[in-house]
């Protein structure tokens, strides 16, 4: 027989605190006042509010807790009258028991939702009056089921100034054995994951606009999404980092093509200062059986467009040929210039029949 003093699934109830009074009811919790919410869904990991309500998170279940609730009825003599109960907690409405969150520190809200990540179901989701996998509807799914590690902490934060959620958990990225600390980048703008970031802070520490972490021990506070000559842009934690985007070249779906040039716009500035002859540092492209590997952008320009020649297959003559192929175009930070890309314009031949 073991006696359980501990119960992590219920709800305890302070007293009404009225303002100016003496001993802050707050703190008076009676030996009677709580309500407990199905427990078979685990132990409540966090509470928050949204919209006039609040939720609560199990790792197996997502709910909402009815507080106070007020039902209007009318009388015998047409007058309109409020039913309550004298219980503060009504009642628990699960809106969820498939969906939960077991971490703590992975739970946050903008004024688009609340976000949290299960580790039990490796989803990242997003609660706005019913549960949404938005892991799942921003194709997403397999890099969550095949490179997040369950077993760690997992953190998250938003970005007030740029309205996105940053979520930072350890993953076996490259399906090596080896572990890897990430930060995804989730963009409410464009409702899609748009970044991979190094690292994994230890804390996000939301102040008004500002976004703060705590990186790399207890002694260092970091300012997100600043940058100074001090620490340009680009550079996170003390260190720089190149910055890239990878695009997917699939001009004519059903033939075989080869990539020849890229043209594009781009504008370098460093203080609002335009620098005309600064573009794109390295390209690299690549497909199923062929890889140039990253090699620097011998880039020729005219008027306002850069041209660059695609790469060829590393070690050989050959054009990169396929039905598609993956362009990475990468910018070394530095000095904490502003590179903007725009108008990518592809220039292919469809393969003659004896090399397809």
């Amino acid at each position: 027989f073991t006696v359980n003093n501990i119960y992590d699934s219920r709800f305890k109830i302070s007293q009404s605190k009225v303002n100016g009074e003496i001993q802050d009811s707050f703190m008076d919790f009676r030996e009677l006042d709580f309500f407990d919410v199905n427990a078979s869904f685990g132990p409540i990991t966090g509470i928050m509010e949204y919209n006039d309500n609040i939720y609560f998170f199990q790792p197996e279940g997502v709910g909402i807790m009815q507080i106070s609730p007020r039902i209007q009825t009318v009388g015998s003599d047409g007058v309109s009258i409020a039913l309550g109960t004298g219980s503060l907690l009504q009642d628990a409405i699960y809106i969820s028991t498939s969906l939960g969150s077991s971490h703590q520190f992975s739970l946050v809200k903008s004024d688009y939702g609340i976000y949290f990540f299960d580790s039990i179901t490796r989803k990242f989701c997003l609660v706005r009056g019913q549960v949404e996998p938005i892991s799942d509807i921003k194709g997403m799914h397999e890099w969550f089921r095949e490179s997040a590690l369950t077993g760690k902490d997992v953190y998250a934060g938003y970005s007030k100034i740029k309205n996105e959620v940053y979520l930072s958990l350890r993953t076996d990225f490259d399906q090596t054995g080896d572990t890897f600390d990430y930060t995804l980048l989730y963009s409410e703008y464009t409702q899609g994951f748009v970044s991979f970031l190094g690292g994994r802070p230890s804390m996000y520490i939301p102040w008004r606009d500002r976004l703060f972490t705590s990186f790399d021990g207890p002694n260092q506070l970091w300012e997100e999404n600043t940058a100074d000559f001090g620490y340009p842009m680009g550079t996170f934690y003390g260190n720089n980092y190149s910055s890239s985007i990878t695009i997917t070249l699939n001009p004519s779906p059903l033939n075989t093509c080869i990539f020849d040039t890229i043209a594009y716009n781009s504008q370098v500035t460093i203080s609002g200062i335009d620098q005309p002859l600064e573009t794109l540092t390295n390209i690299k492209c690549f497909n199923q059986y062929q890889d140039s590997g990253l090699q620097v952008v011998d880039a020729k320009r005219k008027f306002r467009e850069w041209r660059v020649n695609i790469p060829r297959e590393q070690n050989t003559r050959n054009r990169m040929r396929s039905q598609h192929a993956y362009l990475k175009l990468q910018y070394n930070n530095a000095n904490n210039k502003k590179l903007v890309l725009e108008d990518i314009i592809l220039n292919y031949r469809d393969a003659p029949a004896s090399f397809v």
